[in-house]
Protein backbone atom coordinates (compact mmCIF):
# COMPACT_ATOMS: atom_id res chain seq x y z
CA UNK A 1 0.00 0.00 0.00
CA UNK A 2 3.03 1.98 0.60
CA UNK A 3 3.92 1.86 -3.47
CA UNK A 4 1.44 4.95 -4.82
CA UNK A 5 2.28 6.21 -8.28
CA UNK A 6 0.99 8.96 -9.83
CA UNK A 7 -2.35 9.43 -11.32
CA UNK A 8 -2.76 9.53 -14.92
CA UNK A 9 -5.79 10.41 -17.13
CA UNK A 10 -7.57 13.44 -17.96
CA UNK A 11 -7.01 14.73 -14.35
CA UNK A 12 -3.41 14.74 -14.32
CA UNK A 13 -2.52 18.03 -15.83
CA UNK A 14 -4.51 20.25 -13.78
CA UNK A 15 -2.59 22.04 -11.81
CA UNK A 16 -2.48 23.47 -8.47
CA UNK A 17 -2.71 27.17 -7.18
CA UNK A 18 0.83 29.12 -7.07
CA UNK A 19 2.71 32.56 -7.32
CA UNK A 20 0.89 35.49 -9.45
CA UNK A 21 2.59 36.34 -12.86
CA UNK A 22 1.30 39.09 -15.46
CA UNK A 23 1.68 38.47 -19.07
CA UNK A 24 2.69 41.33 -21.38
CA UNK A 25 0.18 42.26 -24.31
CA UNK A 26 0.90 43.75 -27.76
CA UNK A 27 0.38 47.50 -26.35
CA UNK A 28 2.80 46.75 -23.64
CA UNK A 29 0.67 46.35 -20.63
CA UNK A 30 0.06 43.47 -18.48
CA UNK A 31 -3.31 42.77 -18.91
CA UNK A 32 -3.53 38.82 -18.52
CA UNK A 33 -3.15 38.12 -15.10
CA UNK A 34 -2.44 34.02 -14.44
CA UNK A 35 -1.67 32.05 -11.36
CA UNK A 36 0.98 29.39 -12.36
CA UNK A 37 3.95 27.98 -10.53
CA UNK A 38 3.18 24.32 -11.88
CA UNK A 39 -0.35 24.69 -10.43
CA UNK A 40 -3.88 25.70 -11.03
CA UNK A 41 -3.89 29.03 -13.63
CA UNK A 42 -6.25 31.61 -13.13
CA UNK A 43 -6.25 34.08 -15.82
CA UNK A 44 -8.68 37.29 -16.21
CA UNK A 45 -9.56 38.43 -19.48
CA UNK A 46 -10.00 41.47 -21.34
CA UNK A 47 -13.78 41.35 -21.41
CA UNK A 48 -14.00 40.62 -17.81
CA UNK A 49 -12.17 43.15 -16.46
CA UNK A 50 -13.71 45.39 -18.48
CA UNK A 51 -17.64 44.25 -17.36
CA UNK A 52 -16.22 44.89 -14.16
CA UNK A 53 -15.41 48.35 -14.55
CA UNK A 54 -19.09 48.39 -15.88
CA UNK A 55 -20.70 46.98 -13.04
CA UNK A 56 -18.63 49.54 -10.31
CA UNK A 57 -20.12 52.71 -12.81
CA UNK A 58 -22.54 55.05 -11.18
CA UNK A 59 -26.38 54.56 -11.44
CA UNK A 60 -27.63 56.60 -14.00
CA UNK A 61 -28.98 60.28 -12.36
CA UNK A 62 -33.18 60.13 -13.99
CA UNK A 63 -33.12 63.58 -13.46
CA UNK A 64 -30.70 64.88 -14.76
CA UNK A 65 -30.99 63.10 -18.01
CA UNK A 66 -34.70 64.28 -18.37
CA UNK A 67 -33.33 68.04 -17.50
CA UNK A 68 -30.88 67.78 -20.64
CA UNK A 69 -34.17 66.15 -22.53
CA UNK A 70 -35.91 69.08 -21.73
CA UNK A 71 -33.15 71.28 -22.92
CA UNK A 72 -32.36 69.68 -26.20
CA UNK A 73 -36.42 69.83 -26.70
CA UNK A 74 -36.21 73.35 -25.99
CA UNK A 75 -33.08 74.39 -28.21
CA UNK A 76 -31.66 75.52 -25.11
CA UNK A 77 -28.97 72.83 -24.43
CA UNK A 78 -25.51 73.57 -25.74
CA UNK A 79 -24.46 70.74 -27.98
CA UNK A 80 -21.53 72.21 -29.53
CA UNK A 81 -19.39 73.23 -26.32
CA UNK A 82 -20.67 70.04 -24.45
CA UNK A 83 -19.34 67.67 -27.31
CA UNK A 84 -16.09 70.13 -27.29
CA UNK A 85 -15.48 69.59 -23.31
CA UNK A 86 -16.05 65.86 -23.69
CA UNK A 87 -13.37 65.85 -26.58
CA UNK A 88 -11.19 67.15 -24.93
CA UNK A 89 -11.61 65.23 -21.90
CA UNK A 90 -11.46 62.09 -23.52
CA UNK A 91 -8.48 63.14 -25.44
CA UNK A 92 -6.56 64.43 -21.63
CA UNK A 93 -7.49 60.91 -20.68
CA UNK A 94 -5.99 58.51 -23.28
CA UNK A 95 -3.03 60.88 -23.97
CA UNK A 96 -2.18 62.05 -20.24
Amino acid sequence: MNNISRISGAYSSIPTLGKAETTPTANGKNNNYSYNNGEDQVEISDKARFLSQIADMPDIRQEKVDQIRQQLAEGTYDINGKLSMALDKFIDEEIG
